[in-house]
């Protein structure tokens, strides 16, 4: 992975995304950056964004 691709993250799509603070996001996705969750989204997800299905994603935990 090239450095510019590494500092843009990678993104997931998932089912249900449970944030620590605020309601959950039905067909979300999140992008991941470092280590760390950079982007949080409802919708259709960035490009190239790995399909996770029906998972639900608990970023508190990440």
């Amino acid at each position: 992975m090239s450095a510019a691709a590494s500092a843009r993250g990678t993104a997931f799509r998932c089912r249900h995304i449970l944030p620590m603070a605020g309601p959950a996001l039905e067909d979300g996705w999140l992008r991941v950056a470092r280590g760390r969750i950079v982007a949080l989204g409802r919708g259709r997800p960035p490009a190239g964004a790995i399909d996770l299905g029906a998972a639900i994603v608990l970023p508190g935990l990440v």
